[in-house]
């Protein structure tokens, strides 16, 4: 059982670490349950990477790869050969990209989006192994099962966004470091293989990856009054092998760029949270963002709840100290997002792991509490509420498609028939399934039931969300091909400023920057067709005659009082100079040209 285990005498160390025995962990990576697992997060993740169409930063990372690939230059992302555009950061996520898109020959949406659904089924491997240092195989199941399940988990963990890849590093550093640390790995070993991780995260995301490091290393030394261990030579040769990894890229585009581009890589948007702060806006933050990700970490945040049982933490056994590290991991980290207004929850991925193993050790106290307890009573409850609600949703979604109703809201949750059958069968099927084990009897019947959640809510994500998502996403690839027409043949499309990163993805030939026209001037004469974002906000009017010839919504905001476009233009002789470009934009739409299709050719 995982409450039982043997002392282990650590270096520095006031008590002894806590080690589970009572079963085989030296082969755990050829059980059974974790293959099952794997798979079944490899059929959630993998099977809807090519659809829907990349959409938000998806295509920003996929652009900036792809200039990757066509200047050769791959240790300065830049869009356009321009560094100071937003939300540029380090560039392993780019690598990664371009590398599989070099192998399969295009930079696709599978490209882009692989990299992401392979962080969260190493994620998930990563968390068993760690579980299994000090629970048994249900145990471990659970939690590598909430990790790959969890609300945002499932939604960022489709998408070309770098959110994945940096929870796998920044959770490798922590967890590989807790399990070195707890069985007895040389210091030397346990520091570099952390530093390793930390590298590899600051490679992805930027500075939040040591400092989330430290801050969760720190605070459990800290607590466990074992801080000696972190003021050590091996500790230091930890610090040289990141210092080796990020400095070796770090140098190199140092020496290309300066201080300014450094600066603006790690800290260009962090600048723009936190900007306000007014007292209600700083309290209504500080009441939602820990709520929000407690929706995100659904459905497994509702097992938190038991450790606030009376009695529940003395009774942690074997897996006390991994959730004294979890817990203070969480806690040491929480304040960089929480205490700064307007950030969002998505910034706090990377500690999901740590959720997920407190939600682990909980639902296998829960299972091994006697029968009618208040603690078995906790994973009865979670398992046949989630049976519940599998049979609601799927009724919902069959509804939805089979038409009931006039609400137009509902109505958006219609499906393809055969899915919105399937679905509801299939709802169905694992409800009764969760019911018949809520209250299991075995080890089996235990991961069963947690299985069968995984396998609801990676039906919802990859499934019918997706459809919702493929139906309502524009074809951005038509209506780049549709632009394509108008252009005369080898026409150089020059952007004005810098070009919107999901046009320049979608038209995939080099796009020219041109500086944004001052007042009173014109673009050069070579400067013949150009494309510039438009939106509600104030723009200021061209000293110069143009016409637009086609455009690509960019955005849909159905609060706007004017859309956001890609707007494709022309120089011309006609009477726009001076007037307002939203007013030029209006009177093309008002033409016809909403549907690109009835756009005209220059000169017909």
């Amino acid at each position: 059982m995982c409450c039982r285990g043997r002392g282990v005498d650590h270096p520095n160390s006031d008590e002894p670490v806590t080690l589970a025995v009572g079963d085989d962990q030296r082969h755990w990576w050829r059980e059974r349950s974790l293959w099952v697992l794997l798979a079944l997060v490899v059929c959630i993740h993998f099977s809807r990477l090519s659809g829907p169409p990349l959409h938000g930063e998806e295509t920003r990372r996929a652009t900036v790869a792809m200039e990757m690939i066509r200047t050769g230059d791959w240790i300065v992302p830049s869009l356009q050969e321009e560094i100071y555009f937003m939300s540029n950061r380090p560039p392993l996520q780019q690598w990664l990209i371009g590398a599989i898109g070099l192998a399969r020959g295009d930079v696709d949406a599978v490209a882009v989006r692989l990299p992401s659904a392979l962080a969260v089924l190493l994620t998930v491997l990563l968390v068993y192994g760690y579980c299994r240092s000090f629970m048994p195989v249900a145990g471990a199941f659970t939690a590598a099962a909430a990790v790959g399940s969890m609300c945002q988990v499932l939604e960022m963990g489709k998408l070309g966004e770098s959110d994945a890849l940096f929870t796998l590093f920044v959770s490798s550093s922590m967890l590989l470091w807790h399990l070195g640390f707890m069985r007895r790995w040389p210091a030397w070993r346990t520091w570099s293989v952390a530093y390793v991780c930390v590298a590899l995260a600051t490679l992805t995301k930027g500075p939040q990856a040591p400092a989330y490091f430290a801050a969760s290393v720190g605070i459990y030394l800290l607590i466990t009054r074992r801080w000696r261990y972190g003021i050590s030579l091996a500790h230091g040769f930890g610090i040289l092998v990141f210092l080796g990894i990020w400095g070796s890229w770090q140098l190199a585009f140092f020496l290309e760029t300066d201080w300014q581009a450094m600066r603006h890589l790690y800290f260009g948007d962090v600048v723009l949270y936190g900007l306000d702060r007014r007292l209600p806006a700083v309290l209504e933050h500080l009441a939602r963002y820990p709520l929000e990700i407690l929706i995100c970490t659904l459905p497994w945040s509702l097992l938190l709840a038991g450790y606030f049982r009376s009695g529940f933490r003395t009774a942690l056994g074997g897996a006390r100290q991994p959730a004294i590290f979890a817990c203070g991991a969480i806690l040491a980290c929480l304040p960089s997002v929480w205490w700064v207004v307007g950030a969002q929850s998505r910034f706090f991925m990377s500690l999901y792991p740590c959720f997920a193993v407190l939600a682990g050790i909980i639902a296998l106290r829960a299972v091994e509490a006697t029968a009618g307890s208040s603690m078995a009573r906790t994973w009865r409850d979670f398992v046949g509420g989630i049976s519940i609600l599998m049979v609601i949703v799927g009724i919902t979604f069959l509804a939805a498609t089979l038409g009931v109703g006039s609400d137009s809201q509902f109505a958006k949750l219609a499906q393809p028939l055969p899915f919105g059958i399937l679905f509801a069968v299939a709802s169905t099927a694992l409800a009764i399934t969760c019911w018949r084990v809520r209250q299991p009897n075995t080890a089996r019947q235990h991961m069963i039931g947690a299985g069968c959640v995984v396998a609801f809510f990676g039906l919802i994500f990859s499934g019918a969300i997706a459809n919702i998502d493929v139906r309502d996403s524009p074809d951005k690839t038509a209506q780049i091909s549709h632009i394509k027409t108008i252009l005369p043949p080898g026409t150089t499309l020059y952007s004005l400023g810098n070009v919107e990163h999901s046009f320049a993805y979608f038209y995939r030939d080099a796009i020219e920057r041109c500086p944004w026209p001052a007042v009173g001037d014109a673009p050069p004469d070579n400067v013949q067709y150009f494309c510039f974002a438009i939106n509600q906000a104030p723009m200021k009017p061209f000293d110069f005659g143009w016409e637009p010839i086609a455009h690509m919504a960019s955005k849909t905001d159905a609060d706007a009082s004017f859309p956001t476009l890609v707007v494709v233009a022309r120089r011309a002789a006609v009477e726009s100079a001076g007037r307002d470009p939203h007013e030029v934009v209006r009177l093309y739409l008002d033409r016809g040209a909403e549907g690109l299709g009835k756009a005209k050719k220059p000169g017909s």
